[in-house]
């Protein structure tokens, strides 16, 4: 398992979600590997309510509930 800072888990993050995570509080759940699968987000952002609490980062899962939501 690797071990990263926060800052490294946050540069993961924004790199799995091709994003800047402004909304980013924590890792919620880590895979195997030690990188980030589902993070927490702030209820907040920019003044206004924010309805994703929880955030699926894995490239890998992503790419897995697509495939499932395909097919209904």
């Amino acid at each position: 398992m690797e071990c990263f800072s926060d800052k490294d888990i946050r540069k993961i993050v924004e790199k799995q979600l091709s994003i800047n995570a402004t909304n980013f509080c924590k890792v919620a759940k880590f895979c195997s590997y030690g990188f980030p699968q589902v993070i927490k987000s702030l209820p907040i952002k920019d003044e206004k309510p924010f309805p994703t609490l929880n955030y699926l980062v894995c490239p890998y899962l992503i790419k897995e509930v697509s495939r499932l939501e395909e097919k209904g």
